[in-house]
């Protein structure tokens, strides 16, 4: 019979090491997993996550990654976990719950995550509950652009923090610096030299990924997506809750339509911070 050889090295699963990854190699063995799990390589989200997130793994006895998630801190005031993969030769060994028991012994605050339909039978056996329904849209702009404020580029990431912070309820300066850096496109909508809402965006392989939208209304997101989307010369994604309604209608009538749901969740159902002008997420794994 053949040995498996995570049951060689650790007969308890709860005592399994994890450890936080850095570093090129690490990047390369998460993106290796990735693809093992058939979710695509995705080199420019893993660049972003390592760049803005903690990113933690399991070593495989046979070299590479058996297991790996991120952790995205907000203060003290909330964490997101994502990407929380395993090797498909290790599946059902105990590495899933392994690495989400790790990652609630160092997140802070609220803690949310997105759920895939194979991953959530977990997470509620750890306590998370369902608290909203993601989107994830997909498609070319069909326009016209929507009547509404004009909007131009984001000279300095500064401009935006203050207005994100309020909207969130959160710091997230450290997530929003790492994606100025690696974004294609990143517009505000000012009046009066207030602003009103921004939105980035920032390409992963093949497609361009519209998001954090945070703005005071929908027609000042709209306008926000549409300028982006207008200028893009790929396959457009947005990621949007279904408590988000306006804005589902409106991107599904303008060509992105929805593809696939997944469950977002928050551990014992709490709240989540962030108010009504957030419309959608850089990306589901923070």
């Amino acid at each position: 019979m053949e040995r498996d050889p995570l049951r060689t090295l650790w007969t308890d699963p709860a005592t399994v090491p994890v450890r936080r990854l850095t570093g090129e190699d690490d990047r390369e063995a998460c993106m290796d997993l990735a693809a093992d799990r058939e979710w695509g390589r995705e080199e420019p989200k893993w660049h972003l996550l390592f760049d803005a997130c903690e990113v933690y793994g399991v070593d495989a006895p046979d070299g590479g990654l058996a297991g790996c998630y991120t952790l995205t801190r907000y203060g003290a005031e909330a964490s997101a976990i994502g990407m929380v993969l395993v090797a498909s030769r290790f599946e059902g060994r105990g590495l899933g719950r392994r690495m989400m028991t790790h990652a609630l012994s160092v997140a802070d605050g609220v803690v949310s995550l997105h759920a895939t339909e194979m991953g959530r039978p977990l997470y509620e056996k750890l306590g998370f509950q369902a608290i909203d329904v993601n989107s994830s849209h997909y498609g070319h702009f069909t326009g016209p652009r929507p009547d509404g404020p004009a909007t131009r580029p984001v000279r300095d990431v500064a401009e935006i923090l203050a207005y994100d912070r309020d909207a969130h309820g959160l710091d997230r300066t450290a997530l929003l610096t790492a994606l100025h850096r690696r974004s294609e496109a990143f517009r505000v909508v000012e009046e009066d030299g207030r602003v009103r809402g921004y939105a980035a965006a920032w390409r992963n392989t093949h497609q361009l990924v519209i998001g954090p939208v945070v703005a005071d209304d929908l027609a000042t997101a709209t306008v926000l997506i549409a300028d982006i989307a207008l200028a893009a010369d790929a396959e457009l994604r947005v990621d949007v809750l279904h408590s988000r309604s306006g804005l589902r209608r409106w991107t599904a009538s303008h060509g992105i339509a929805p593809r696939f749901d997944g469950t977002y969740m928050s551990l014992d159902g709490v709240d989540v911070p962030g108010d009504a002008r957030v419309w959608a997420p850089v990306t589901q794994a923070v």
